[in-house]
């Protein structure tokens, strides 16, 4: 126990460290994006492509902010208590965020969520396991070879008590020797990974009384599912 709390300590100290470290530049992103908009502005031009790219960057820099702040407090025991979110909203923005890049690999990523879905959560901590679960199946398409249907299916519904996620892949599944492992740190399939996505996603559902899990067919695909609690009244 006494070790735990002694790793916990320093990783925590390190991430606090590296969130300093880490927002230095990403200020320094933002000035320049800005000085290059003024800049532009001031030689009278004016371009559409520029302006959505400077948007782009805005809005990818206060989305790493967030995640800096979540593992900071994640690490150190000191998470933002949970907060009243549209979960259908949260994850059409995670997937129009993936899905220029599902495109431009030919994979159709579809999103299936209600009009609205009330929560009471961690919208940081859930949005970085949905990122991390379309990565995986955007990244596991690499080494599947050719496929006639390259999908990825992400779905949200409610049932009586909890918060249903699901992202489903036709990557061809994962083999028996990874799926044993799948949570455990350290464990890729893809070349020069570390392996730790998954094993943070079961980390920060549960920190949030969720569960997550996953099925897996040999030469069919993947769906990963999350639980998260339906608290007293939402979506009421």
């Amino acid at each position: 126990i006494e070790l735990e709390q002694a790793r916990l300590h320093a990783l925590s100290m390190m991430s606090f460290g590296m969130a300093h470290e880490l927002r230095q530049p990403l200020q320094a992103i933002r000035s320049e994006a800005n000085n290059i908009v003024r800049k532009l502005g001031a030689m009278g031009i004016k371009d559409d492509d520029i302006a959505e790219a400077e948007k782009s960057i805005e809005n990818n820099i206060q989305r790493i902010d967030n995640n800096i702040k979540f593992i900071a407090g994640f690490s150190a025991s000191d998470l933002e208590a949970p907060a009243s979110v549209d979960l259908a909203e949260l994850i059409r923005k995670e997937c129009a965020f993936f899905q220029n890049r599902a495109s431009l690999q030919g994979i159709a990523l579809q999103c299936e969520t209600p009009k609205s879905q009330p929560a009471d959560l961690n919208a940081t901590g859930i949005a970085i396991v949905i990122t991390n679960l379309i990565t995986n199946a955007i990244d596991a398409f690499e080494g599947a070879g050719d496929r006639a249907q390259l999908t990825i299916k992400v779905n949200l519904r409610a049932t009586r008590n909890e918060h249903v996620i699901e992202v489903a892949d036709t990557a061809g599944g994962i083999p028996d020797a990874v799926a044993s492992k799948i949570f455990t740190k350290f464990v890729t399939q893809k070349t020069g990974g570390w392996g730790v996505g998954l094993y943070n996603c079961r980390l920060i559902v549960g920190a949030q009384g969720g569960e997550i899990d996953y099925q897996t067919r040999l030469g069919v695909g993947t769906k990963f599912t999350v639980r998260l609690p339906r608290s007293t009244g939402a979506g009421q």
